[in-house]
């Protein structure tokens, strides 16, 4: 994919995860060309790169839509990101961690804390994430490892791996 490709596909991916795409509203390559000043070129490679995301579905006819995300969909995804986090601290925990390495984790757990009381998502979910959890108010992250074992606490759940 091109850098302008690339960019394309990041501004419309960052326009459906904000919600400025609905369900129901049509979006084409033509439109994705105007909006960003591009050939249609670009907007299709990025509409085809999304549609494989599922971030988008095709339409009957012409266009893509915003796939509608259900809380039940986030909670698969939220799961999934869990076992692969687990994996990936069981793997680090085998050998010592650099402090770079520990500073990486604890800006991915800052941001992905960032992420889940972000409006975009909230508005994403059909429940407001205050009435699920107030673990995402809890921004505090802390991660404390040892050459076995590696124990991640975001302030409402700790994890050992």
């Amino acid at each position: 994919m091109t850098p302008v490709e690339q960019g394309v596909r990041a501004a419309v991916r960052r326009k459906v995860l904000q919600g400025g795409y609905t369900s129901d509203c049509r979006i084409s390559e033509v439109t994705i060309a105007n909006e960003l000043n591009v050939s249609r070129t670009p907007a299709r490679a990025a509409l085809i790169a999304l549609e494989a995301e599922g971030l988008i579905e095709k339409r009957t006819g012409r266009g893509y839509t915003a796939k509608q995300i259900s809380s039940d969909d986030i909670s698969k995804a939220i799961q999934v990101k869990a076992a692969l986090e687990g994996l990936a601290a069981r793997f680090l925990a085998s050998k010592p961690l650099s402090t770079e390495t520990l500073d990486k984790l604890e800006h991915s757990l800052s941001l992905t804390a960032k992420a889940a009381n972000s409006r975009a998502f909230q508005r994403r979910m059909s429940t407001p994430m205050s009435k699920q959890t107030d673990c995402s108010t809890k921004l505090s992250c802390m991660i404390v490892t040892t050459n076995l074992s590696v124990t991640v606490t975001n302030g409402c759940n700790t994890f050992r791996c």
